[in-house]
């Protein structure tokens, strides 16, 4: 992946992410949602369908990942000394990758996921 940042944070950055969407995954398709049972349930679905199959799991994780540092890209100021630049940068990610989102992410890159399966056939 190649995102446009200093090489060093590029490979840090990349790396905590992950961590960070890979830890708060089954937590935000588990959520309790108010007054939508029924997305609720999906995303319960969704949450097994990936503890069967760590590959989807994988897959749905780098997407989440990617879309998200591609999205957080304007907070990454490269003249920054590198503790304020991962400060910043970090917590843009956070903020966006949070956990309704994460789940909203799950939702529709396995529903993308699905299609170019069912093409495939």
């Amino acid at each position: 992946m190649n995102f446009g940042m200093l090489s060093q944070d590029e490979t840090n950055y990349v790396n905590e992410v992950k961590i960070y969407v890979e830890g708060v995954l089954n937590l935000s398709l588990s959520a309790k949602i108010e007054d939508n049972p029924e997305r609720e349930h999906r995303n319960l679905v969704l949450l097994n369908k990936l503890l069967s199959d760590p590959a989807l799991r994988n897959n749905i994780v780098e997407r989440i990942t990617t879309y998200g540092i591609k999205h957080s890209m304007g907070s990454y100021l490269a003249n920054l000394e590198p503790n304020a630049r991962r400060t910043v940068f970090m917590r843009q990610i956070y903020s966006f990758l949070d956990v309704h989102q994460i789940s909203l992410l799950a939702s529709y890159f396995d529903k993308e996921l699905e299609q170019v399966t069912a093409k495939s056939r």
